[in-house]
């Protein structure tokens, strides 16, 4: 292989990191906007009165979708660092990325499967 061709493979490689960086930018924005309506769901009076421990609950879902979204927030500043950068965005980095971005999607799954039931059973008729 010359170096014509090494130089080109590097430059793909280069440009596929930028778009699944891109990719991934993108799916980090969609949860934050997900969390935020989840905390809006948490704040707005929408609920029955006289429901136990209601205040209880939606303060600790509130707590669970702050830690989200500041893990949230933690990926899209480094991946802004990264796609600003143009560093030698390795692969490496990206896919550190990508695997805290689908734990960080698992955990949003498992809070909506709470929460959803929750504010259903609490919400005015």
């Amino acid at each position: 292989m010359d170096n014509n061709d090494h130089n080109e493979k590097n430059g793909n490689d280069d440009e596929q990191i930028q778009e699944e960086s891109l990719k991934l930018k993108s799916l980090l924005q969609g949860h934050l906007e997900e969390l935020e309506f989840l905390r809006f769901l948490t704040e707005a009076p929408i609920y029955r009165s006289g429901i136990l421990n209601l205040f209880e609950n939606l303060e600790y879902f509130k707590n669970q979708i702050n830690k989200l979204e500041t893990i949230n927030s933690g990926l899209l500043t480094d991946l802004d660092s990264q796609i600003e950068e143009k560093k030698q965005a390795s692969s490496y980095r990206t896919e550190t990325i990508i695997s805290k971005e689908e734990d960080l999607y698992d955990k949003i799954r498992e809070l909506k499967s709470h929460f959803y039931p929750y504010i259903k059973s609490v919400v005015k008729d």
